[in-house]
């Protein structure tokens, strides 16, 4: 998954954007983004799924090679779970 990210990250270089400046214009924690970038953290779910996904959405890598609903589904509990039947 690091190596999808090559794109991105020379994206940093080429426009002069600072990754902490792109991070809080972003709204996601610096620390998080070095992490995905680097390959430390997957970005398959949670907030890093999020960041992986707007890193590859910069270059247009994500709509090359994911369709608009790929993050990662969550099964819903369905209502009534749990509740006792009156």
């Amino acid at each position: 998954m690091a190596q999808e990210l090559t794109t991105s990250r020379q994206w940093f270089t080429d426009t002069g954007t600072t990754i902490c400046t792109w991070a809080a214009s972003q709204g996601f924690p610096k620390e998080l983004v070095y992490a995905v970038l680097s390959g430390r953290i997957k970005g398959v779910r949670g907030e890093a799924f999020h960041v992986r996904r707007k890193l590859l959405e910069i270059t247009g890598d994500w709509a090359s090679t994911h369709d608009s609903n790929s993050e990662p589904s969550r099964a819903a509990k369905p209502a009534n779970e749990g509740k006792l039947a009156a």
